[in-house]
């Protein structure tokens, strides 16, 4: 684990040399095999949190009394398949890692130092962006979906506690908790890992012929290895590639 950990503090791409990031230059080109790019799967980290936080909430809202049996069930179902099945994973792998090599991208849990998905580096190779933990083991169709009805349940209960009930301290308690688990455990995680706040949240989706890595990045720094891992392997610029909303 020490040695995954010295290797992952190995930060040392300067985004002012252009020597690094030139194909064309051999003088400073780093060996990739000798001394990977190791990022740390924050992804899987998160989810447990955030997994955790959801159904410690349902478990509150459902004590309290306060709270009707539908805005209860609902809760529910949102327990029922994604903070369960991310306490699971995070459980059974603990801490996993991307690890960028000359001719490939593997992702493996530290637990038992196993390479669970692998990636070989090719010209075609499809790179993708996104803000945030993308949850790639949720269809994209999905997460629309998803969006659709928390949106439709948060304009219903700002409708009914507001303008029929008139209990508008009500409504502002549940839109704060779905704004908590969507942003505190994010700034949570930061602080406590001394990651700061010089990037917000950005995904790089790998896609492979049979496997798929994101590597969460959470520093500007990790973020130009990146950029300049991508432009000396494979010559994309992962800085022009557009953010999308889901992966």
């Amino acid at each position: 684990m020490n040695t995954v950990y010295n290797q992952a503090q190995n930060l040392n791409y300067n985004p002012h040399n252009p020597n690094l990031t030139n194909p064309g230059s051999k003088k400073f080109v780093r060996d990739y095999d000798k001394e990977p790019i190791i990022v740390k799967y924050h992804a899987i980290t998160l989810n447990a949190i955030i997994g955790g936080i959801i159904i410690a909430a349902t478990l509150a809202m459902a004590i309290s009394g306060k709270f009707s049996i539908f805005q209860i069930l609902f809760l529910v179902f949102l327990c029922f398949n994604y903070p369960l099945n991310s306490l699971s994973k995070y459980s059974n792998l603990g801490k996993c890692y991307v690890r960028f090599k000359n001719n490939e991208i593997e992702l493996f849990s530290a637990k038992d130092d196993l390479v669970l998905s692998s990636i070989k580096l090719s010209k075609n190779l499809t790179i993708k962006r996104t803000t945030g933990p993308s949850y790639l083991e949720i269809p994209k169709k999905i997460k629309y979906l998803c969006l659709i009805i928390i949106s439709i349940y948060v304009f219903m209960a700002f409708f009914v506690l507001t303008v029929i009930r008139g209990e508008e301290q009500h409504f502002w308690y549940i839109f704060g908790v779905i704004i908590s688990i969507a942003i505190l455990p994010l700034m949570f995680y930061r602080l406590f890992n001394g990651l700061g706040l010089d990037i917000i949240h950005d995904s790089v989706i790998i896609l492979g012929e049979t496997a798929v890595i994101e590597a969460s990045v959470l520093t500007r720094r990790e973020y130009f290895l990146l950029r300049g891992y991508f432009l000396t392997k494979i010559s994309k610029d992962i800085e022009k590639i557009e953010p999308e909303i889901f992966v």
